[in-house]
């Protein structure tokens, strides 16, 4: 590496002590660098520049350019007027110039030199290489233009003789082509006509069934005014089923013996040939009958192979997925329905229950599915057909059925309970009052006087509330009222609560109006009812983390069948073990200072009275979302 770096730079003037580090050769003037420099071919060249050394140098240069392009020049200004410098660098363009002797920089400055003399080099071979590549590919590319030529000759050549040989052949593979693309038997006899018109000089060709035959005669040979025809038979296994009658001017010779094989080979191909069209018109009614029953079923039907994917669906699976027919092609049947994958554990024969949760909870499905396995012989693979059934509002009226079930068990042991507790109550907070009123200001008991008294009052109030849901009559004082002034006025009252709490309430509420028939007040209970609930879920969620921003949102939407009210939080939400119990009577997930009482289920009585549906959802740690359903009076029976 030390003899490469040294045959590579040269150094002249005063830089003898940087020969070593620099692993350089050295000259003390231009004069003595002249001849040095052609001699050998340097890569970086060290040259002092004086006035009085400017031809010798100028004359270098030149040299250097014309001789050694490639060569990294590095100037040492040493007393070279500022007019002649420009003109060495306008004319040499050096790599470098210093303004005296460097010893600090001229180390680096030779090895930026080297490494740009490399990089250079490198580009001009790859130029050189990129020149020899393009003449090589000339030289190719000529060559290739001489094969070519010779090739295309050759292939001149070869037409001539393939032409000659398929002249020989021509009509018998248009005739066979012209069978086999017809469609019907008039087709097949044109698309023949024209096939063999030339070859064999027809004027027509006819092709006529067992039922048929006598137009034309029973003779094979026949002439008659100006044609002359002959009667190939047909055959469909062993049984004549007609004959090809092909027919030539009269003033044409009669058909010879090579003609008469040639047309009777092109009776038999077109005897297979009417046999397939009436077995493809079979199966093609067949196929419309199949695909119409197949698109007749409700249901969501689809034939998947053996990873699920989409072979054939009927069009109630189309519309369920909401795409077109070739988007399912290839879809895995389960994420085109519904935008999950294949559950792991279904099984052929079996129904498996499969719940789908969109981003919108309004949204959520409940899918019943099962497979069968096909045995198909065009698809040796493992084919299933899957069966899907929407059950979701099978199971939502179920519910509804069961919590109307409840609600009418709740009023018939609300009424009970309330009369028997009520009057035991009265007398026992009377009572309390009594003894309190005996009491001594600083009497030890009072505190506990009090917390009974406070207790006795909570558990009347829940029997009063008991009372009132086993009162209640949804037929009573029934009006037509706008939907979204009852919405503002719950919101008007419980926002004094929220505000006090922090909680942010936003409503929203369209500005059409929205008639709906019934009782404004007690529907205005039950959506105070359930804000209120959502209230507590917020405000405990807020007493858990003081910097939450709790909110709850409002909405009402007209859509072209309903009303939907939507009430949304961002409480700690519902676990999913109490989601089922909600609706139960006197249940709650408060805590035990906070009154259960029957908030929600007084609210879902009274949308059901109003001939509506409450539903509850909620995610653990997300909020919790209450959706009402109120069918527009004229929708109502």
């Amino acid at each position: 590496m030390a003899t490469d770096i040294r045959s590579s730079v040269l150094l002249t003037g005063g830089g003898s002590h940087l020969q070593g580090p620099l692993g350089a050769d050295w000259v003390p003037d231009l004069i003595q660098a002249e001849p040095q420099l052609k001699e050998h071919h340097y890569w970086v060249v060290v040259l002092v520049a004086r006035d009085q050394e400017l031809p010798l140098l100028s004359r270098i240069l030149d040299e250097l350019r014309k001789d050694a392009p490639e060569t990294k020049v590095i100037l040492i200004n040493e007393g070279l007027s500022i007019t002649n410098l420009k003109k060495l660098i306008n004319r040499n363009h050096p790599f470098k110039i210093l303004i005296g002797f460097r010893e600090d920089l001229l180390p680096d400055l030779v090895t930026q030199a080297l490494e740009e003399f490399q990089l250079t080099r490198q580009n001009s071979d790859l130029l050189n290489l990129v020149h020899d590549q393009n003449e090589r590919l000339k030289k190719l590319n000529k060559e290739l233009e001489v094969k070519v030529e010779k090739r295309q000759k050759y292939l001149s050549r070869a037409r001539e003789r393939v032409l000659r040989t398929n002249l020989q052949v021509e009509a018998l593979h248009g005739a066979l082509l012209a069978i086999h693309q017809a469609q019907s038997v008039s087709e097949m006899e044109r698309h023949l006509n024209e096939a063999l018109a030339k070859h064999l000089q027809l004027s027509w060709t006819r092709i006529l069934f067992s039922s048929q035959s006598s137009l034309l005669g029973n003779d094979q040979f026949s002439a008659s005014g100006s044609i002359r025809v002959y009667k190939a038979p047909l055959h469909i296994g062993k049984k004549r089923s007609g004959s090809i009658c092909f027919a030539r001017p009269i003033e044409k010779p009669d058909f010879g013996g090579d003609e008469i094989d040639f047309c009777n080979q092109i009776a038999e191909t077109v005897a297979l040939a009417i046999d397939r069209l009436k077995t493809l018109e079979q199966t093609r009614s067949l196929k419309a009958q199949w695909e119409a029953t197949f698109d007749a079923i409700a249901e969501p039907l689809c034939i998947t192979d053996s990873q699920y994917k989409v072979i054939r669906m009927n069009r109630a699976y189309m519309i369920s997925s909401g795409r077109p027919y070739n988007e399912l092609l290839g879809k895995d049947c389960f994420e085109a329905l519904s935008g999950r994958k294949a559950p792991e554990d279904v099984q052929s024969g079996q129904v498996q229950r499969w719940e789908v949760f969109p981003t919108n909870d309004k949204d959520r499905q409940v899918w019943d599915i099962s497979q069968k396995p096909l045995s198909l012989r065009s698809n040796p693979d493992k084919v299933r057909i899957l069966f899907f059934r929407n059950v979701t509002d099978q199971l939502r009226m179920e519910r509804q059925v069961l919590e109307g079930a409840k609600m009418a068990e709740l009023g018939t042991i609300g009424s009970s309970i309330a009369h028997e507790l009520n009057n035991p109550l009265g007398g026992i907070m009377s009572f309390l009052q009594l003894i309190r009123m005996d009491l001594d200001p600083d009497s030890e008991i009072k505190e506990d006087i009090e917390a009974m008294e406070e207790a006795a009052r909570r558990c009347k109030e829940i029997v009063e509330n008991l009372l009132g849901f086993a009162r209640w009559d949804g037929a009573s004082d029934s009006q037509t009222f706008d939907l979204g002034d009852v919405i503002t006025q719950a919101v008007r009252i419980m926002e004094l609560q929220t505000r006090s709490q922090g909680i942010t309430l936003k409503a929203q509420i369209p500005e059409e109006s929205c008639q709906i028939k019934g009782q404004p007040s007690h529907l205005s209970q039950a959506l105070r009812n359930l804000l209120q609930n959502s209230i507590d879920a917020v405000t405990e969620k807020m007493i858990q983390d003081p910097g939450y921003p709790g909110c709850i949102d409002v909405r009402l939407i007209a859509e072209r069948n309903s009303y939907q009210i939507n009430i949304d939080d961002n409480g700690p939400g519902i676990p999913s073990k109490d989601q089922q119990k909600i609706f139960n009577p006197l249940y709650s997930t408060k805590s035990t200072g906070h009154n259960p009482g029957l908030g929600l289920t007084v609210a879902f009585t009274i949308i059901s009275d109003h001939g509506g549906v409450l539903e509850i959802s909620s995610q653990p740690g997300t909020g919790t979302s209450a959706r009402i359903s109120l069918k527009r009076p004229d929708l109502k029976a």
